[in-house]
């Protein structure tokens, strides 16, 4: 009863993973004027998965294995976008209500905006490596079942966008010494 019980965790963990990678991007598809579009704050951040940890907590196995999911799904797509988006000028994180400081001058309003979008990367992918960790229970088969799901997350992200891995294995390994020290 034990084995079926981590193989339906492992199982609902990498639904989660997919999840995860996929939400950034639904902005794309169910865009609402002025409040979700694309490169939008709510779903280029850990919102979704902090709402599930704080519903469920830390209580059942099965809601832990989602919730890693979901935090590494969202933070490995944060990571890979990072770089791109704040040092090659793509579009900065539409905040509802604020939009991406279009109402600021133009002489400034470009900056602010990558800064912005600079920290909020940052931030996020920090968040979210500490919540995953968080969900981590001790246990040597836990602990190395949660550092080979980064390595493969990693590793299929770059191979199904054709990204490198490189930096954003840096930002993320960044973020988990961050948050273990």
């Amino acid at each position: 009863m034990k084995l079926i019980n981590y193989i339906i965790g492992l199982l609902l963990f990498f639904l989660a993973l997919l999840a995860g990678i996929i939400l950034p991007e639904l902005d794309l598809e169910f865009s609402v004027s002025g409040f979700i579009v694309h490169r939008s704050a709510i779903t280029h951040s850990v919102l979704v998965p902090l709402i599930w940890y704080h519903l469920t907590g830390r209580g059942r196995r099965i809601n832990r294995f989602i919730g890693m999911g979901l935090f590494l799904g969202v933070t490995t797509y944060l990571s890979f976008y990072f770089y791109p988006v704040v040092f090659e000028g793509g579009s900065p994180i539409f905040f509802p209500l604020l939009g991406s400081f279009e109402f600021l001058s133009p002489a400034i309003s470009s900056q602010v905006a990558t800064l912005v979008t600079l920290l909020w990367f940052l931030g996020n992918i920090f968040w979210g490596v500490e919540y995953y960790f968080k969900l981590i229970t001790s246990g040597l088969g836990f602990q190395l079942f949660s550092y080979i799901s980064i390595v493969l997350a990693f590793y299929g992200f770059s191979y199904f966008s054709g990204l490198s891995w490189v930096m954003p294995a840096i930002i993320f390994a960044a973020a988990v010494v961050a948050v273990k020290s």
